[in-house]
């Protein structure tokens, strides 16, 4: 089998606390983060009570790297945020984001990955991991998931 470059895969990374912890008033406070950090940026709340898909709150936003805009989603409840058709840098970098304006500053947090969900694999803790700690811990969980999808 050949190598495959993890830094250039692109995924949907998400992002929340350990399951016994809450991130109160993240959800209530992310439109006005995304704003404040570049004004104008793509934010839409829409409930869903009922048809096809998940039922709830969900926040739909874009997120804008180096011009590329990502799109999101975040939740109340269970509380998480996703970024999606990240790479492992992307994702680190949204994360820095996250952690410096929007997850409480004491609060746990953990990742996974669209094919780590698929495959079952747990999410990941990374409270307290510097940048590049994030990326390698990224890049690391998507050379197991291409394993496990080879299996």
């Amino acid at each position: 089998m050949s190598e495959v470059d993890v830094t250039q895969i692109r995924t949907m990374y998400v992002f929340g606390p350990e399951r016994s912890e809450e991130w109160d008033g993240f959800f209530e406070y992310l439109p006005e983060a995304l704003q404040e950090r570049r004004s104008g940026e793509f934010v839409r709340v829409d409930r869903h009570d009922s048809g096809p898909g998940p039922l709830g709150t969900w926040m739909t936003f874009g997120f804008t790297l180096e011009e590329e805009v990502f799109e999101c989603n975040a939740r109340p409840s269970p509380p998480g945020v996703a970024i999606k058709e990240a790479t492992s840098a992307d994702a680190a970098a949204f994360l820095g984001w996250l952690r410096g304006r929007v997850v409480p500053t004491e609060a746990s947090l953990t990742f996974n990955t669209e094919w780590g969900l698929e495959e079952h694999i747990p999410d990941q803790g990374l409270s307290h991991t510097s940048p590049s700690d994030s990326i390698r811990l990224f890049e690391e969980h998507l050379r197991e998931v291409v394993v496990a999808a080879d299996e």
